[in-house]
């Protein structure tokens, strides 16, 4: 028999119901593929490393002494409200012939699997993966059991997210130092005030790097000055030839004029613009030097990523992030549409097949009937594979439909009724972001859009603005023959073939009449909103001035996962670092004094980008014993680096205990009667301004009185 294991008892139900198992007490039993099965769940993470008390008792949330005493080794514990759950998979194993991982497919999924057995004393049974990225509807859990993993498939991923946790828990003695340096008055007014959990001075290094980054935009959206910028155009027979700006990023600042605004270089000289204007008009004549006609092809879109499905339906829809990512999980695990907590874009070439998209286009049959025809219409040719279908490194794939039909969803089942409490949204927003998973499927498989386009390069007779001796511009003219998928994303495209293509002869001369100078403005900085501020932690790479390190980020998607991120933004708003109103994410005074008072190297993403560098080489390794060793060497490295930390810490700030007045409470956080009638007498008597917001809380309130008291008068 085989014991597979599940992360979670709704995942170990539909996968159970999908086999047409049966309900045996605590399990699901049944056979298949001629395999005797045995199922049991878990429910997430049912072990917990010991907390740092219980390695050292003498510790304490009110002393500093033990905090540089790291332990080397941490064990993990049942949670003790999940005991129970361990209890039932050690009754379930007792004649087990091997053991599979049936939890969700990334590094947390691995880590709930394995660290169970391990903790049972069971990884000699361990024999296979089920990787269940397609999701959990009959055909694909089907398809997941006889494609099974070997059984050291999962083991890397296990060991990187062993090294995180580990490392993760260092943080928690960097934590704990902070805090107490904050409640002791050391740090600032604001850190360290508050009551219970408001008054941790979190540190960690994704949160920390999060801060950094509300409060980088917010100074560029107080403080930039847009910058004016000239360009050049030449128009020819309706053909726009553009300048050519010799001055890139990396020589810009070698000619005069130029300057680098987000990655991009500018001209901003307008007398050498005007001056340059004038000689191109003077000349009047552009020599052809390359003309290239060619056909051309572009690819339908991908399906959906996490992050792409996030800022799509925020966009389209108006949901904010964390709605979009509980009804889509909500989908998920009622069996509609594929693993949502992905990077992938794609979808296996192996399940390719006219079969498994009709299947799909079946479960919404009444939404947009024409495109659905286009689809069928583009899969009949049996040359065509639409470019979606194909093979990548990628552990998960783009969300899709599963080929459960929509209309079998029950709003009143407990997987949903949880999703709507969670995200206080209607039956609609459920279809709703169904019917998007399922138009962009249906886009990926259309066909290509098709036709020609000629690339043009000239020349005026004139210095140019880098001095070189001739100044270049380009023009692209394009159409299309076909317009493929466009015909559903886009207006207006002209398919008239090649007739209108501008397709000069090279080294022809060609007369022009009008030269424009073109005066733009660079782009004002705008606030964090719940659509961007994903994006911006997507592409937090840009402020890391290392390109390897930034390289490292850029492929690994910027700070925090699909899985994480919003759990992350969720934790710099309870610690009141940063506020969100309207949909607009700022940095609160508590939060700028954090980028302030810790170490700079704990808050830049140059740390989270080596993290994810060593981690992703752990997952990466092939061979589990060698990943095992790069997660015991990036332990130890970690464990050195917060010691260090820990010591720098204790020396900068012993001496600047009582420094500031911190308010520290108990109960709701609300100022007592007493304590808003002496603040309004103050307000009044001293003629200071007195806000309700103030009145709200017992740690402005309190600092009011204290500044109030102090101004004379």
């Amino acid at each position: 028999m085989i014991l597979a294991i599940f992360e979670k008892s709704s995942q170990c139900k539909q996968v159970a119901e999908a086999l047409n198992f049966k309900k045996n007490g605590n399990y699901y039993e049944g056979t298949f593929n001629n395999e005797d099965y045995r199922f049991v769940a878990l429910a997430g993470h049912v072990l917990e490393l010991i907390p740092p008390d219980t390695i050292n008792p003498s510790l304490s949330w009110d002393s500093i002494e033990g905090l540089d005493q790291l332990p080397e080794s941490i064990k993990k514990v049942p949670v003790s409200s999940k005991k129970n759950l361990l209890d039932n998979v050690k009754f379930a194993a007792r004649d087990a012939d091997m053991i599979v991982m049936a939890a969700d497919p990334d590094r947390s999924g691995a880590s709930i699997y394995f660290s169970a057995i391990n903790y049972l004393k069971l990884q000699h049974k361990h024999g296979r993966t089920i990787w269940f990225s397609q999701g959990l509807y009959e055909d694909n859990v089907k398809n997941a059991f006889k494609n099974f993993k070997h059984s050291d498939y999962s083991l890397p991923y296990f060991y990187a997210d062993h090294a995180r946790a580990i490392a993760d828990y260092y943080w928690m003695y960097l934590v704990r130092l902070y805090t107490w340096f904050g409640r002791k008055g050391a740090l600032s007014e604001n850190l360290g005030s508050g009551g219970g959990k408001s008054s941790v001075v979190s540190v960690g290094r994704v949160q920390s790097a999060l801060v950094q980054l509300i409060n980088i935009r917010d100074n560029l959206v107080k403080n930039y000055k847009p910058k004016r910028f000239y360009n050049f155009n030449i128009l020819i027979n309706g053909a726009e030839f553009k300048y050519t700006h010799d001055a890139k990023l990396n020589n810009f600042h070698l000619y005069n004029g130029y300057i680098e605004d987000r990655d991009n270089v500018y001209f901003t000289d307008q007398m050498q613009a005007n001056n340059f204007k004038k000689e191109l008009q003077s000349i009047g004549t552009l020599l052809i030097n390359k003309s290239n006609k060619k056909p051309f092809k572009e690819n339908a879109p991908d399906v959906f990523s996490s992050k792409d499905l996030w800022s799509h339906c925020s966009k389209k829809l108006g949901l904010g992030v964390k709605a979009i990512q509980a009804i889509t999980e909500a989908l998920y695990r009622e069996g509609f549409v594929s693993y949502p907590r992905t990077k992938g874009t794609h979808i296996p070439k192996s399940t390719y097949s006219a079969e498994f998209i009709d299947n799909i286009l079946k479960t919404n049959e009444n939404f947009k009937k024409d495109l659905q025809k286009d689809v069928r219409l583009s899969i009949s040719n049996e040359n065509f594979i639409p470019n979606v279908f194909r093979d990548e490194n990628s552990a998960h794939d783009g969300i899709i439909p599963t080929g459960k039909n929509i209309s079998d969803i029950k709003f009143d089942s407990e997987l949903i009724k949880d999703a709507k409490k969670k995200t206080k949204v209607s039956n609609d927003s459920f279809i709703d972001i169904f019917n998007e998973i399922y138009q962009q499927f249906c886009l990926a498989c259309l066909q290509p859009a098709k036709g020609f386009k000629c690339d043009v390069v000239a020349t005026v007779d004139t210095p140019n603005l880098t001095d070189k001796k001739t100044s270049t511009f380009k023009t692209s003219s394009k159409f299309y023959d076909d317009l493929g998928y466009l015909i559903w994303t886009k207006d207006n495209k002209d398919s008239e073939g090649t007739k209108k293509l501008f397709i000069p002869e090279e080294g022809e001369e060609i007369k022009f009449d009008r030269v424009t100078l073109k005066t733009s403005n660079t782009a004002k900085y705008k606030h964090y909103t719940e659509t961007t501020l994903p994006e911006g932690m997507s592409t937090i790479s840009k402020n890391i001035k290392d390109p390897e390190l930034a390289k490292v980020l850029k492929n690994a998607s910027g700070i925090g996962t699909e899985a994480t991120i919003v759990s992350i933004i969720d934790t710099v708003l309870a610690r009141e670092y940063v506020n969100l109103s309207a949909g607009i994410y700022t940095i609160t005074d508590k939060g700028k004094d954090l980028i302030n008072v810790i170490d700079p190297q704990l808050c830049s993403p140059n740390l989270t980008a080596a993290w994810e560098q060593r981690l992703k080489e752990i997952e990466e390794e092939k061979d589990p014993i060698k990943a095992k060793e790069l997660s015991e060497v990036f332990i130890r490295k970690q464990r050195n680096f917060i010691t260090r930390k820990v010591n720098e810490v204790k020396a900068e700030y012993i001496d600047k205990l009582g420094t500031f007045n911190v308010v520290q409470y108990s109960g709701n956080g609300k100022p007592s009667p007493k304590q808003v009638a002496f603040a309004k007498k103050l307000s009044k008597d001293k003629k200071i301004p007195l806000s309700p917001k103030t009145l709200n809380s017992v740690v402005l309130t309190s600092k009011f009185i204290t500044k109030a008291l102090d101004k004379k008068g």
